[in-house]
């Protein structure tokens, strides 16, 4: 019949919030409209499994009309890499 399981992965986790680090004010108090382009951008980082490595693309989008105003792809999380200049 040639029917095979799909063996599932188990879950990492990849974020470890206890820390002494500074984390950022929560300035939109998750109001995420905007009426005016250009006054609020937000930014995510997205992982992408390519082959056997991991490469992660950062994003940054400004909410009043969800467009993409720039991208980074790169092959590690350092800051440089991840970090885009506004």
């Amino acid at each position: 019949m040639g029917l095979r399981s799909v063996l599932k992965r188990k879950y990492v986790i990849t974020t470890d919030s206890r820390h002494d680090q500074l984390v950022a004010e929560n300035v939109l108090n998750r109001n995420f409209t905007e009426n005016k382009l250009g006054k609020t951008w937000v930014s995510g980082i997205t992982y992408i499994r390519v082959s056997d490595q991991w490469v992660y693309l950062t994003t940054m989008i400004d909410l009043t009309d969800r467009k993409v105003v720039s991208y980074s792809l790169s092959e590690d999380m350092s800051t440089k890499n991840t970090v885009l200049r506004a």
